[in-house]
């Protein structure tokens, strides 16, 4: 739990008490770093990289099949 934020993780992923508390405190930073920094933190830069790679393929299919209309 981050107290200054109130943000709490849980993760019981494995059997192991540290390992589990290990992959929290990462989840645990990863998760504040979103809320502080938002678009240009770590998670931030990737879900932007994959909703313009996402809107590129649309793009590109929606200019395929507009394509094959005409012709």
């Amino acid at each position: 739990m981050h107290r200054p934020t109130g943000t709490i993780v849980v993760c019981q992923d494995t059997r192991s008490l540290q390992q589990n508390r290990k992959i929290a405190y990462k989840r645990l930073k990863e998760k504040l770093d979103l809320q502080i920094n938002g678009t240009a933190s770590k998670i931030g830069k990737k879900v932007e990289k994959l909703r313009a790679r996402k809107h590129k393929q649309r793009q590109r299919a929606k200019k395929k099949y507009q394509q094959s209309d005409v012709a």
